[in-house]
C-alpha cells in the first residue's frame, strides 16, 4: 500500500513537472460536445504494478499506455479494432470502459488520449452493447451512466456491510473497554 501511495505521489509530481495539459470536469454536456471521439472499448493489456522481476513500475510521466479493443463507436470516426489509449487511468485487462477522447493524439502518438480521470467510466468485465443499439447519442450515454452509477451503489452497499461486520468484530474483542468503532485493539509495545 505505501508503494501505491508513494507511486501516485510520483505520477502527480511527473505530471505538473512536464506540463501535461489537465483540464477540469465543466458538465457533461460540455464534456460530450469537446469530446471528439466518445467509444467503448476494453482494455487487452496494460502496465502491471509489479513487473515480472517483481519490481514497482514506475510511469515516468503519469500517463498509462494501454493496449485496448474499440468494440463500439458512440461519436466520432468509426473505427473499431485494436487501437491504444493514454490516460492517467490504469485500466485492468479485461475491463470495459467508456471513453472521452480529447484532442491530444499528436503529444502522445496513441489511438485515444483521455488524459483527466473523468474521461473513463469503467463498464467492468461483463458488458455487451446490445441494449443501446439505436438509440440516440444522448440517450447511449445517460444508459451507461446509469449502469455505472447502480454499480458504484451496489459496491457502496457491499462495502458498508462489511465495514459494520469489521467494527461488529473490533467492538467484540476490545479489551480496553472503549466501545466506539473507531478503536483498534491495543498492542503493547516491548
Amino acid at each position: 500500500m505505501k508503494k501505491y501511495i508513494a507511486m501516485l505521489i510520483v505520477l502527480a509530481t511527473m505530471k505538473i513537472a512536464l506540463a501535461i495539459p489537465i483540464t477540469s470536469f465543466e458538465s457533461w454536456d460540455v464534456l460530450i460536445k469537446n469530446s471528439p471521439e466518445i467509444v467503448i472499448a476494453r482494455c487487452t493489456s496494460t502496465l502491471d504494478f509489479i513487473s515480472a522481476s517483481n519490481k514497482v513500475v514506475v510511469v515516468t510521466d503519469g500517463i498509462i499506455r494501454s493496449d485496448i479493443e474499440v468494440v463500439s463507436v458512440l461519436k466520432g470516426t468509426p473505427n473499431p479494432g485494436l487501437s491504444h489509449l493514454a490516460s492517467e487511468y490504469w485500466p485492468y485487462r479485461g475491463e470495459y470502459f467508456l471513453v472521452f477522447a480529447s484532442n491530444q493524439k499528436d503529444q502522445y502518438n496513441v489511438g485515444y488520449t483521455a488524459i483527466e480521470g473523468y474521461r473513463i467510466i469503467s463498464l467492468g468485465h461483463n458488458f455487451t452493447t446490445n441494449q443501446m443499439t439505436g438509440k440516440p447519442l444522448e440517450d447511449q450515454i445517460q444508459f451507461l451512466l446509469k449502469r455505472r452509477l447502480k454499480e458504484l451503489n451496489e459496491g457502496l452497499t457491499r462495502d458498508n456491510e462489511e465495514k459494520l461486520r469489521l467494527e461488529m468484530a473490533l467492538k467484540e474483542k476490545n479489551n480496553d473497554g472503549d466501545t466506539s468503532s473507531n478503536a483498534l485493539p491495543v498492542t503493547p509495545k516491548i
